[in-house]
C-alpha cells in the first residue's frame, strides 16, 4: 500500500490518503496538538543537554544526538546540538560548526538558533561584523533571547561601544541571564 501526503498549510490541514483513495483528514487542533508534544519533549531534551554541556559530558552529549537523530520532526535540534557539542570540544577551532551552521542555514536562513550560533561562534573568532549581523537577524526575531543580548552586547563591548554593550547587557540580564553580571558591574564602575 502506498500513501500519499498532503500537508495543506502548516497551520491548517494535514491530509493523506492511500491507494484505495481513503483521504483522512487532520486540522489544527490535532496539527496543535502534536506540535505541543513535541516541543515538550524538545525542551526535555535540551534541559538534559544544557546540563550535560555544562558538565562537559561529551559522551553523554553524543549519545543524546544519535537517539535523536532518527526522528525527522528532531533533525534542526540534533543540528543544533552538533553544533554546541563541536564548539565545546573545539575551544579555539571553530571551522567545522560553522561550516555546519552555514550548510544548515542555507535552508532554513531566519532559523534563530542557527543564526545564534553564527553570531556566538563569529564572536569566539573575533569577527565582530558577522558576528553583530547573526546575532540581530536573531534580536529581530527575538528581541528578549537572553544569549543573543549578552552575547551583542559582548560584541558592542569588543567595539568599544559601551552604551550599547550595557543596554544588551541589562535586557540579558531581565531575562534571567546570569552571564553578564561580571560585565554590567564593570560597566557601571565606569560610569555606564
Amino acid at each position: 500500500m502506498s500513501l500519499n501526503i498532503k500537508y495543506v498549510h502548516k497551520t491548517s490541514e494535514f491530509v493523506f490518503s492511500t491507494e484505495k483513495s481513503i483521504t483522512y483528514g487532520y486540522g489544527p487542533e490535532f496539527i496543535y496538538a502534536h506540535r505541543r508534544k513535541l516541543f515538550k519533549e524538545e525542551i526535555r531534551w535540551w534541559l538534559i543537554y544544557d546540563s550535560l554541556y555544562r558538565n562537559n559530558d561529551f559522551k553523554r552529549m553524543h549519545e543524546i544526538e544519535d537517539s535523536l537523530s532518527n526522528y525527522s520532526a528532531y533533525r534542526t535540534v540534533v543540528i543544533s546540538m552538533k553544533i554546541y557539542t563541536l564548539v565545546k570540544e573545539s575551544d579555539t577551532n571553530f571551522t567545522k560548526p560553522r561550516e555546519m551552521a552555514l550548510k544548515e542555514l542555507a535552508s532554513r536562513p531566519l532559523n534563530s538558533g542557527l543564526n545564534l550560533q553564527l553570531g556566538c561562534i563569529y564572536y569566539y573568532e573575533k569577527n565582530y561584523e558577522l558576528a553583530a549581523k547573526y546575532l540581530e537577524t536573531t534580536l529581530r526575531r527575538m528581541p528578549n533571547h537572553r544569549i543573543a543580548n549578552a552575547y551583542r552586547g559582548f560584541v558592542y563591548y569588543a567595539e568599544g561601544d559601551y552604551v550599547s554593550a550595557m543596554k544588551h547587557y541589562k535586557i540579558a540580564k531581565q531575562n534571567g541571564s546570569k552571564d553578564v553580571d561580571d560585565a554590567i558591574e564593570n560597566l557601571s564602575h565606569q560610569g555606564y
